[in-house]
């Protein structure tokens, strides 16, 4: 199978990425699971994965925008 048949256009990637987490959700919901601050998997506190992912993006984020926005202003003066 070629790669090309895999590559879904971009519309169809966005609409998967919204779909499968809301049909997880609904299947976690159906048996009884439910995410919270407590829950564990696979040994790993899920609420702490996720705060320590969103951390490093936003501490990514502040790496470049404040030196852009440093440069920007130097060079417009």
């Amino acid at each position: 199978m070629s790669i090309q048949l895999l590559r879904l256009p971009l519309y169809q990637q966005i609409v998967l990425a919204i779909a499968i987490p809301v049909v997880l959700k609904l299947v976690s919901s159906l048996f009884g699971f439910s995410f919270d601050q407590t829950t564990v998997l696979l040994g790993l506190n899920i609420h702490d994965a996720f705060a320590f992912v969103g951390a490093m993006f936003l501490n990514g984020l502040k790496m470049v925008v404040v030196p852009l926005v440093l440069a920007s202003i130097i060079c417009a003066v």
